[in-house]
C-alpha cells in the first residue's frame, strides 16, 4: 500500500490492478479500482463504510479470481513455441538416439499413469490408451523425428475419436511435443499435472 497524503493506493503483487482512494471534494472519498486488463471503475462514496462495503471487498475478490485464473493467451503462446521448437525446419528426420528413446519411453509411461489417475476411463479405454502409447513408444525407435511426431498426432486423433476426451488428447500431445523440444535443448515450464 502506498499513501502519499493525497491518495492511498493498493497494488497486488501477482496481478495487474489497483485500488485508489482520494479525499473527495464534499467530504467523502473518490475511489477508483481496476483488476487485470479491465479498465478502471471510479465513483464517489460518502463514508468510510462505503469504501469498504462493497468496493474494497469486490476488488479483493476480483483480484483473487484474476490471480487464480490461468492466462490462456500466455498458455497458447507457450504451446505455439513448444511446437515450433520441436518441429522447426532445421530438425532433421533422423532417428532418436538411445538416450532420447529412453527419455521418451519414460515420458510415455508417466503419461499412462497420469491418464489413469486423472481421467475416468473404463478398463477397456485404459487398455486402448496404453496400447496406443505403447505403439507410439515402439515407433520412436523406428521412425525419424518428424515422421514420429506425425505418427503421434495421428494415433492421438484416433484415440480421441474412440476413447479420450479432447482436453486429454491435447494435453498428451503437448507433453510429447514439450519432450521433443527439451531434447533439442529448449526449456519450458511444466504443463498442468506436473508432466
Amino acid at each position: 500500500m502506498h499513501d502519499d497524503g493525497d491518495e492511498a493506493r493498493i497494488s497486488p503483487r501477482r496481478s495487474e490492478g489497483v485500488f485508489v482512494l482520494r479525499g473527495g471534494k464534499s467530504g467523502g472519498y473518490d475511489l477508483s479500482y481496476a483488476v487485470g486488463e479491465r479498465g478502471p471503475i471510479g465513483y464517489p462514496v460518502h463514508s468510510w463504510n462505503g469504501v469498504l462495503k462493497p468496493p474494497l471487498y469486490v476488488w479483493l475478490r476480483d483480484v483473487k479470481a484474476d490471480q487464480e485464473t490461468p492466462d490462456r493467451f500466455a498458455e497458447l503462446q507457450q504451446e505455439r513455441e513448444m511446437v515450433i521448437a520441436a518441429t522447426a525446419e532445421d530438425v532433421e528426420n533422423t532417428t532418436f538416439t538411445t538416450d532420447e528413446q529412453e527419455t521418451l519411453a519414460a515420458q510415455l509411461r508417466e503419461i499412462a499413469e497420469y491418464a489413469r489417475k486423472t481421467y475416468a476411463l473404463s478398463q477397456d479405454q485404459m487398455q486402448a490408451l496404453e496400447a496406443g502409447l505403447e505403439d507410439i513408444g515402439d515407433k520412436v525407435g523406428r521412425l525419424g523425428r518428424r515422421e514420429w511426431l506425425t505418427y503421434v498426432a495421428g494415433t492421438l486423433a484416433i484415440l480421441e475419436a474412440t476413447i479420450l476426451p479432447p482436453e486429454a488428447t491435447r494435453h498428451i500431445f503437448l507433453i510429447l511435443v514439450r519432450s521433443l523440444a527439451q531434447l533439442r535443448g529448449h526449456t519450458f515450464p511444466e504443463l498442468p499435472g506436473g508432466l
